[in-house]
């Protein structure tokens, strides 16, 4: 079994059992705020999806965790084990991107909803990529 922090690297069940989780945890919880939002949804109501989505992305028995929370402790954890593989820098540039529409959350300048929400969705797709390549054994 492996164990964050050990010279050992993790099988591929474990990978794609840590993956699934990241996936749920964040690749979800980012998009799902603003996606949500009926079409017309004006810059205020973005940004205040876009609030939940990254500052309050997960809540549970254990309190809320923002986005970059959940992905700094993944990262900590696990990026070791995956750092070599081709997707996971994609992965790194899929999350920076939608990290840094933090900015946009306290009054900065608006951004059109439907790069949001690029942006965001390309956190899942870069998960799922990183997984695939996993499970193929790249």
């Amino acid at each position: 079994m492996y164990h964050a922090g050990m010279n050992d690297v993790p099988d591929r069940e474990v990978l794609l059992d840590m993956l699934a989780d990241l996936q749920h945890d964040l690749g979800k919880h980012v998009l799902v705020p603003v996606s949500m939002l009926r079409r017309g949804a004006g810059p205020v109501e973005v940004r205040a999806a876009l609030e939940v989505a990254l500052r309050r992305t997960r809540t549970g028995p254990s309190g809320v965790r923002p986005a970059r929370a959940i992905w700094e402790s993944f990262a900590a954890k696990h990026a070791g084990a995956l750092r070599g593989r081709p997707s996971y820098a994609a992965l790194e540039e899929a999350v920076t991107r939608a990290l840094d529409l933090e900015r946009l959350i306290n009054g900065g300048t608006n951004a059109p909803r439907d790069d949001i929400e690029r942006d965001l969705a390309a956190v899942g797709r870069a998960i799922r990529v990183l997984a695939e390549e996993v499970l193929r054994g790249a």
